[in-house]
């Protein structure tokens, strides 16, 4: 009895199953569902990858004083002709003894950048912890990315906003107690070492950079005035200079700097020369340039041209690393995003059905730009004196439905 008691019960169960997926596969079949999508506001940049090259008017420093190098400037610093740029150690021991000198001097520095001078109880603390904040960000960042320098920059700033938020909690206006015992420390190691070194200074004037590869000879903006697009594609290919010892870095002279890109014809036609274009650099995050194309060098005999970008802004912290795959921007849309199925022609009219309360509208839509599956619709309308309505921001958009009309009433 209680079997067939339990047999009912589960071909009861069964049945009700089947009833319910026959009746959700007849829904999907034969009742259309309408899908709707708020119109909003976006932005659109229209990019292009480019792989690039950084010519500068670079100087190589080399100098015949062999021994350990001590930097006395950063990366990065400008200097004037005559300046040091590094003191020269005849043993490692008094290079190590320098070196403790130097990493003291910037403990010093930042605990001096720290004080707040007696006015900390007009220092706004919420201010302190947005600026802490970005700059862990920008750290963080600067890390992932490899970019070591900027991160050890970055460091010394994070370290000064944090010691400031300190002063200010703890209503205290420095550190000079710290600053003493390091003086203290900087005092006895300067008097265990020889003062006498060499030092290497500024041929010119300009910005220091340490690291050089080789090409500082070959890509130069002389070199630009006539190059080729045969001659840049074997200038890069050809093997770097080398050099007898390792250099002491390089000098950085005159405002601008050129970024060479290699395209082929059909993405050449993308550009005019004499235009503006924001160009955004893969090892300096965050770092966009409005940077001028000076010219387009093409050549008969092939399908590739040469765009040169020339700008005149200099940064302590950007990465000038000679090869980079750059984003330049060519456009900029903005405006209400839509889906493309949603874009209909109704009498000659292009536009969308929106679902306001329970009554189908239609109203026009003028496509600006197209991507990855979505338009971009002007915001503004471009036909006030047409009787239709113009689509407005947070309509709901029905991306899908059959037997859509104007005045249709759902429900």
């Amino acid at each position: 009895m209680i079997k067939r008691i339990l047999s009912h019960v589960l071909i009861f169960i069964f049945a009700v199953f089947l009833i319910v997926y026959f009746y959700i596969q007849v829904k999907n079949i034969f009742i259309d569902t309408m899908e709707t999508e708020y119109a909003t506001l976006t932005t659109i940049q229209d990019t292009v990858e480019l792989k690039c090259y950084i010519v500068r008017d670079e100087t190589v420093v080399d100098s015949e004083v062999r021994g350990t190098y001590n930097y006395v400037i950063s990366e990065g610093e400008k200097l004037s002709e005559g300046q040091v740029i590094a003191n020269v150690y005849s043993t490692d021991s008094e290079y190590r003894v320098q070196e403790q000198i130097q990493n003291i001097n910037r403990k010093i520095t930042v605990l001096e950048d720290s004080s707040v001078e007696n006015n900390y109880f007009t220092m706004n603390v919420a201010k302190i912890d947005e600026s802490i904040n970005e700059m862990l960000v920008s750290y963080r960042e600067e890390v992932v990315s490899g970019d070591v320098s900027l991160a050890l920059q970055r460091r010394d700033e994070l370290l000064v906003s944090l010691n400031k938020r300190y002063l200010v909690v703890n209503s205290l206006t420095g550190f000079d107690d710290m600053i003493s015992v390091l003086n203290g420390k900087k005092s006895s190691l300067t008097s265990a070492i020889s003062q006498s070194k060499d030092s290497i200074t500024a041929p010119k004037s300009g910005y220091f950079f340490s690291d050089v590869d080789g090409y500082e000879n070959t890509l130069t903006p002389k070199f630009l005035e006539t190059v080729t697009v045969d001659g840049m594609l074997n200038a890069v290919k050809s093997e770097p200079e080398s050099f007898s010892d390792k250099p002491v870095g390089k000098i950085i002279s005159g405002f601008e700097w050129y970024t060479v890109c290699v395209v082929d014809d059909i993405t050449s036609l993308k550009f005019n020369s004499g235009e503006y274009y924001n160009i955004s650099y893969p090892y300096s995050i965050g770092t966009t340039i409005s940077s001028k194309l000076l010219s387009k060098v093409t050549q008969s005999d092939r399908d590739e041209t040469l765009l040169i970008f020339m700008s005149d802004k200099n940064l302590n912290d950007f990465n000038f690393m000679r090869e980079q795959t750059v984003e330049v921007t060519l456009n900029s849309y903005s405006g209400l995003r839509i889906k493309k199925e949603a874009l209909r022609i109704v009498d000659g009219e292009e536009g969308v059905f929106i679902l306001d309360g329970n009554t189908i509208e239609f109203k026009r839509a003028k496509k600006i730009y197209e991507n990855d599956g979505y338009y971009v619709i002007t915001s503004s309308d471009p036909d006030k004196e047409n009787k239709v309505p113009y689509i407005e921001m947070y309509d709901a958009v029905i991306n899908n439905g059959k037997e859509l009309y104007d005045g249709k009433v759902i429900g």
